[in-house]
């Protein structure tokens, strides 16, 4: 492909002619450089994205180790918080624990699915029991198996009982 430009620019003085001559294999020559460049382009973007994906994928794998132990936390928390009522130091410690274990869990890019008060999202909860009928003001009631998200995505949505948004504090107001 590159002879005849490498031929071309080793004579020292083409003749107008010549260069008229050279002049439309050149170009289709420039052509097919073009065309070989945009294929390496989109093949580099292709192996970039296979790479994050596969970086990613990595990541993910190295964490669930910690992601087990999150999970085996959060049923031994909802253990100790069915029984009898934890004692006020001990509710604390758990939460403490809580926070520094979500803190780890962030710097891998995890984030676990577990609070219950929050608005229902189909995204993140997966129903497996509804608590009386709602129409919209559905919130998560308990937690059965906590979800988690990676960067932003839902790897595991969390499997939760919902029920209704309690309205009788804003009728009141």
């Amino acid at each position: 492909m590159w002879s005849k430009l490498v031929r071309f620019f080793k004579r020292d003085n083409p003749s107008r002619d010549e260069l008229e001559a050279w002049k439309d294999d050149i170009l289709e020559e420039l052509d097919g450089v073009k065309k070989v460049l945009r294929r390496q382009g989109l093949f580099l973007e292709a192996f970039k994205k296979e790479t994050l994906a596969l970086m990613e994928e990595k990541k993910l794998k190295e964490a669930t180790p910690i992601l087990q132990l999150a999970e085996s936390f959060f049923y031994f928390d909802s253990s100790l918080r069915e029984g009898a009522a934890l004692p006020s130091g001990l509710d604390e410690a758990a939460e403490m624990v809580w926070e520094k274990l979500e803190i780890v869990l962030s710097g891998l890019g995890l984030e676990l699915i577990r609070r219950t008060g929050e608005p229902f999202d189909p995204r993140l909860h997966d129903t497996i029991e509804r608590e009386g009928e709602h129409d919209g003001g559905a919130v998560v009631t308990k937690i059965i198996q906590p979800g988690y998200l990676h960067n932003g995505q839902v790897v595991k949505p969390a499997r939760v009982i919902i029920g209704e948004l309690s309205n009788k504090g804003n009728q009141e107001q």
